[in-house]
């Protein structure tokens, strides 16, 4: 595994941590990309399990700059962490909408 892969995945795990500790659902997250082509092309997706706590924590706007300086605290490339998407995402919507497949949802 690549340094930058390191990042990306410690970055990951801080987002899972900090995500849990403001709810009492079951937190998972993932993330996918061509970040191996550029380190722009990166996206994290964390996961809730129901679309009122999605709603509820993508509105946060102080997480969402905690989860954004992550990318500053890991050392991520400089010039690609305005570009990295970060969002949120319920399990009820991946099991509504993809029958259950996260990836087939995020497509």
């Amino acid at each position: 595994m690549g340094q930058l892969e390191d990042k990306i995945n410690a970055i990951e795990a801080e987002m899972e941590r900090i995500v849990g500790n403001l709810t009492n659902e079951s937190v998972w997250a993932a993330h996918y990309g061509a970040f191996d082509i550029d380190p722009k092309h990166l996206v994290y997706k964390i996961c809730l399990k129901s679309d009122a706590e999605r709603i509820r924590l993508a509105n946060d706007v102080n997480l969402k700059k905690q989860l954004r300086d992550l990318l500053d605290t890991h050392d991520y490339p400089e010039q690609a962490r305005s570009k990295v998407y970060i969002d949120f995402e319920s399990e009820e919507a991946i099991d509504r909408d993809s029958g259950g497949n996260p990836w087939r949802h995020w497509r």
